[in-house]
């Protein structure tokens, strides 16, 4: 990645901290929910469709998908529900949650169909908005909703009949939920997979297999990684959950190990902590053909099965969160994923993308998108963080190429690559040492007359092709020996500090000052402070 120097271009920004919920309505937690869904106000409930085909006995096992609510296949009592069923859901010909309760024989005495909880209670259904003609001898003793806005009820066998089915969900069964499954809810395009008790967060913008991995910080307190797909059944979900959003290829968490002579060995799941699980083959007898490249060691979901790349290819991300990943998470880690704006958390910052077109000193005072962390404008002073940048927020969201970052020429009286810096904030700085980033021909020792220069990314490197025409931001949490320091920043006569951090002790010294605090090596601390100077 090169730097190159412009005039008035869009603002990289990167901010630093200074210093140290409402659970959402019933209604609101449906229609965030990733599936397809109705909140019906006229029986508080939510409706979701699986548009997977499932038998009538595989699909009344299914309805767990807002956990805190008890669910089950729908009732739907009257013409609004066919209505909602046909025009909202788009699910005609699904599975409801009516049954027949007596001998074959009799299916057609509509006395016997029942509406099924899932506790076992049954409610009489004798006035079911049957189609006519039906419940038909011979038929089955399951039935589905087909018509529109009209008594639209057939009946099928239970066991033979594979069709999509639709889920209902009442608030007047609500009951405790674990902390995950809370802030799962409260999630866009999320869903629950109850036999992993795990939270599954869906990210459309297409990435490269490791930058969508660092995507996976939607819920704080909770280590996310990318979907492991152990079931066919849980496949089968994923697919009907991503088809009602985007029907596009899912990275999955599964990943071959390297320089394998045989492309069916060394398949694992794979977790941020070094966690390996093999991959079953046998519990995807016709899914896996293609997992045949050797050197394609990425994998992802494609339609209904699964195929491995390399890591050229892009893809959406489906983070999974579960319960025994927890972690405490730093303000920051929360104000971070609370933003609406894109944004990444990586190594205790976080990076946001703003589409904001202003000069140079507006960027430089354009932090302020998280109340009580002063910003700055990005250090990108190095290839990993430049490409994590570009593909983890450019490329997805089709950023434009060039962007201010923190660096300025504060020194004009030297040769053409002298006297740059990186601006830290709170008036520290750090002088440039290695140039190797920047543009061919560049830095040209050009500046504004009573200004440092400014530099952006230029579109055309070696490393990559661009950073985004938007403001980056990017917050640092702070140690007590990083807020001590700024403290110091405030007094004219400080040049260094020692701290406790037994005690909290932190004690404002008179030294050399130079340009960023590090850990002196040339002085030896009292015993329990640690002293910090700057060079």
């Amino acid at each position: 990645m090169m730097l190159k120097y412009a005039a008035c271009i869009i603002p990289l920004v990167q901010l630093l901290l200074i210093h140290g919920s409402t659970a959402s309505l019933f209604s609101e937690e449906c229609l965030r929910i990733g599936f397809k869904s109705y909140y019906d106000p006229t029986t508080d409930s939510c409706w979701i469709t699986q548009a997977t085909t499932l038998t009538y006995d595989q699909a009344k096992l299914q309805c767990n998908h807002m956990p805190g609510y008890d669910g089950h296949l729908a009732f739907p009592k009257t013409l609004n529900h066919s209505w909602i069923i046909w025009t909202k859901l788009d699910a005609h010909s699904s599975w409801i949650g009516l049954q027949h309760f007596g001998s074959p024989a009799t299916v057609s005495n509509k006395s016997e169909w029942y509406y099924l909880y899932p506790d076992g209670r049954k409610e009489s259904a004798a006035d079911a908005l049957w189609y006519s003609g039906y419940p038909t001898a011979g038929g089955g003793q399951c039935a589905y909703s087909y018509y529109n806005n009209m008594n639209s009820l057939f009946n099928y066998p239970c066991t033979s009949t594979r069709t999509q089915f639709i889920c209902q969900y009442d608030s007047s069964t609500a009951h405790h939920e674990t902390t995950l499954e809370h802030k799962c809810k409260q999630q866009n395009q999320w869903f629950w997979w109850e036999a992993d008790k795990s939270c599954h967060v869906l990210e459309t913008k297409p990435r490269h297999p490791e930058h969508a991995k660092l995507i996976c910080t939607h819920i704080p307190g909770y280590r996310g990684h990318m979907v492991f797909v152990r079931t066919i059944e849980k496949m089968n979900a994923i697919r009907a959950f991503r088809d009602a959003i985007n029907n596009d290829d899912i990275w999955l968490g599964m990943e071959r190990d390297r320089n394998m002579s045989s492309p069916k060995a060394g398949m694992f799941w794979r977790r941020f902590d070094g966690y390996k699980e093999s991959f079953n083959f046998k519990s995807f007898p016709s899914q896996t053909g293609g997992l045949e490249a050797i050197g394609a060691d990425y994998t992802y979901m494609v339609g209904a099965v699964m195929e491995d790349y390399w890591d050229t290819k892009r893809a959406m991300a489906l983070c999974e969160y579960e319960e025994k990943l927890r972690y405490a998470p730093t303000l920051l880690d929360i104000q971070c994923a609370s933003l609406s704006l894109p944004h990444i958390y990586y190594e205790g910052s976080c990076y946001v993308r703003q589409e904001t077109d202003v000069t140079y000193d507006v960027a430089k005072k354009s932090c302020t998108h998280i109340d009580g962390f002063n910003g700055r404008l990005a250090i990108t002073n190095n290839v990993e963080l430049l490409n994590l940048i570009y593909k983890g927020l450019t490329l997805p969201t089709g950023g434009f190429a060039y962007a201010y970052v923190g660096l300025e020429r504060l020194n004009t009286t030297g040769a053409a690559t002298t006297g740059y810096y990186w601006l830290h904030g709170n008036g520290q700085t750090l002088p440039v040492s290695d140039f190797s980033y920047f543009y061919p021909g560049f830095p040209t020792g050009a500046v504004e007359p009573t200004k440092g220069t400014h530099f952006r990314i230029n579109a055309n490197t070696a490393n990559m092709k661009a950073l985004p025409q938007f403001i980056i931001q990017v917050y640092d949490d702070l140690s007590l020996q990083e807020s001590c320091g700024y403290q110091c920043t405030k007094e004219p006569d400080c040049h260094s500090i020692v701290y406790n951090a037994n005690t909290h002790n932190c004690l404002l010294q008179s030294v050399d000052s130079g340009m960023m605090y590090v850990k002196s090596t040339n002085i030896i601390s009292a015993p329990g402070y640690a002293w910090y100077d700057r060079y």
